[in-house]
């Protein structure tokens, strides 16, 4: 329906890419990041002894960092998608007093 409803070549653009599955993609890139974090830090804490290569300290707060980072990003493009979808709701006011001098 917003292909449909597009009013401008932004939004149609826009909304045929989330047809396509755009959001979905980013969302699961995230999931699949989100998760392999979750593993290390598991295999860390499970298996202590082992001599398992796990991320920790910074490099893994820099993950999780740039990970939250995307996902602000992706919710800051779905209020821009918003606007292009919905348009802006404007209202033009002024004062007609103007108009009534002479210059």
């Amino acid at each position: 329906m917003d292909i449909i409803h597009a009013k401008t070549e932004l939004s149609h653009r826009a909304a045929n890419e989330q047809l396509l599955g755009g959001c979905q993609s980013e969302v699961a890139a995230l999931r699949e990041r989100l998760v392999s974090i979750i593993a290390a830090v598991e295999a860390g804490i499970d298996f202590p002894e082992e001599e398992i290569e796990t991320t920790t300290g910074h490099p893994l707060t820099d993950e999780i960092t740039s990970v939250l980072q995307s996902v602000e990003d992706l919710i800051s493009s779905h209020r821009y998608g918003r606007v292009l979808r919905e348009g802006i709701a404007t209202a033009i006011v002024g004062n007609r007093t103007w108009a009534s001098h002479r210059f």
